[in-house]
C-alpha cells in the first residue's frame, strides 16, 4: 500500500514541478514582455522542468503493470535524466 502512495507521489510531484516552472516563465515573459519561448530556452527553466518530467516518467516507470510499459517510462526517465544533468552542467 505504502509502495503506492510513493510511486504515485512522484509522478504528482513531478507534474506540479514542471507545471510551476511552466507557470513561473509566463508570469515572467509577460512581465519583460517576451515570449514564453524565449523565457523556456534560459538554463533557470529548463532544469525544473526537466526534473519535473524526470520525477513523472519514474512514477509512472514505478507504477506500470506490464515490462514493456516499464520499459519505456524507465528509458523516458533515463533519458530526462542525462537531459537534466546536460543542463546543470552548462
Amino acid at each position: 500500500m505504502w509502495w503506492g502512495v510513493v510511486h504515485n507521489a512522484l509522478w504528482v510531484v513531478g507534474l506540479a514541478v514542471g507545471l510551476a516552472a511552466l507557470s513561473m516563465a509566463s508570469y515572467q515573459a509577460r512581465l519583460e514582455r517576451v515570449g514564453l519561448r524565449q523565457k523556456l530556452n534560459e538554463q533557470g527553466f529548463q532544469l525544473p522542468i526537466a526534473i519535473g518530467v524526470l520525477l513523472f516518467c519514474l512514477g509512472l516507470c514505478f507504477s506500470g503493470r506490464s515490462w514493456w510499459e516499464q520499459a519505456i517510462w524507465g528509458l523516458l526517465a533515463a533519458f530526462f535524466t542525462v537531459l537534466a544533468v546536460q543542463i546543470w552542467r552548462r
